[in-house]
């Protein structure tokens, strides 16, 4: 359920005139999640658990413009 949410919003934010960014270009490898919570400050994988406590819109973008604004790798999904 939560991943076909997440589909639903990627297929809407790309046709809702969002960065001017080629989806077929970005691979889902290369894209990242973020919650567009005001205390959100990590980057998730598609797969996180942790987007689940996600109660904003997520934003998806590559990891070097995650990093650029300031967000870090998710402890979960991002373990060592």
């Amino acid at each position: 359920m939560h991943k076909l949410l997440i589909l639903l919003i990627l297929g809407t934010a790309s046709s809702c005139g969002g960065p001017a960014v080629n989806a077929q270009a970005i691979s889902k490898a290369d894209t990242v999640l973020i919650c567009k919570s005001k205390a959100a400050h990590a980057y998730h994988r598609y797969e996180c658990g942790g987007l689940k406590h996600c109660t904003y819109q997520l934003a998806r973008m590559t990891r070097e413009q995650a990093v650029a604004k300031g967000f870090r790798p998710c402890k979960i999904c991002y373990r060592k």
